[in-house]
């Protein structure tokens, strides 16, 4: 058997070793800089020709650009690669447009997927901001018109209900408005809170979706509007009286993925009803909607 002879490093292999990794180094350093430059070739070259925000112009008004290479999607001889990362600079730093990342992207075909649905998110948020925004000063706007809207009077019946969630209970009762359609019932539901959550239920047998919105930090009581069947009331009892001992779930399924929950103690629950809302004969039977302990009822309009 032969041994085996270590090998061993010579001079000159060290100082090739070293060329190489200067090389190398050269090369990386180079090719930053070569993504650099480009990166900032494309700050101007939008595909919309609409330059991002700080980008300078000479005194005739035209963009401080030079350099005989392009984004690839052009037409020119001399073109480079353009990189999803830097457009998504750009729009990071409110630079360039919604409009432009959208179609920067579309043109560098880099991590396209991704960021579009980081893009879409934040769309989506400045549409409801917006939405809320503009909701808001219509509210605002229409309330603060005498000749649409009048200032409701107070309900000593009401205000003795309210003062019930000042104070700590087993359980609260609900608010029932019951009157005729299109007479102002919910306005005057909504007018006992700063900022209610309003639910339409209308024939629903669950909660709906928007429930999911509630936030006890923002949000001093619930409305539940227009209930077709006054069961609703009895049927959900665990959540209109709200549990001190732990939160309510709502969207229960058997496999739970849907489920969430919500602390609900404390919080006052309006349901407005019709004389068409069918079993109203539970004000009077049901066990639960029976007993004034647990409802207050209010008939609207009021009584001079």
């Amino acid at each position: 058997m032969h041994a085996h002879t270590p090998h061993m490093c010579t001079g000159s292999h060290t100082h090739a070793h070293r060329r190489a990794q200067a090389t190398a180094s050269v090369h990386t350093r180079t090719k930053a800089y070569a993504q650099r430059v480009s990166a900032g070739k494309l700050f101007p070259s939008c595909p919309n020709d609409t330059p991002p925000l700080g980008t300078q112009r000479l005194t005739n008004g035209a963009l401080c650009v030079d350099g005989n290479y392009a984004p690839c999607w052009t037409d020119l001889k001399c073109t480079y690669q353009v990189l999803g990362k830097w457009a998504e600079t750009l729009w990071k730093q409110r630079k360039i447009s919604h409009e432009n990342y959208r179609e920067y992207l579309n043109l560098s075909r880099d991590g396209v997927v991704s960021r579009k649905r980081n893009l879409d998110a934040v769309v989506e948020h400045e549409q409801r901001a917006t939405r809320a925004r503009e909701i808001t000063e219509r509210v605002d706007r229409i309330r603060s018109n005498r000749e649409l809207f009048y200032e409701f009077p107070k309900v000593p019946e009401v205000t003795a209900w309210l003062a019930k969630f000042k104070q700590d209970a087993l359980r609260y009762p609900v608010l029932i408005v019951l009157g005729q359609s299109a007479t102002g019932k919910t306005e005057w539901a909504k007018s006992n809170f700063s900022n209610p959550l309003v639910l339409r239920i209308r024939t629903l047998e669950h909660f709906p979706d928007a429930m999911r919105a509630f936030d006890r930090s923002k949000h001093d009581g619930i409305v539940l509007d227009d209930l077709r069947d006054l069961l609703f009331l009895h049927n959900h009892q665990d959540k209109v009286q709200g549990k001190y001992d732990s939160e309510v779930e709502f969207a229960s399924t058997q496999g739970g993925t849907c489920a969430y929950t919500k602390d609900l103690f404390a919080v006052p629950f309006v349901a407005t009803i019709n004389y068409s809302t069918k079993n109203l004969n539970a004000l009077s039977e049901n066990d639960f909607l029976s007993l004034p302990a647990n409802r207050v009822l209010v008939k609207w309009p009021l009584e001079a």
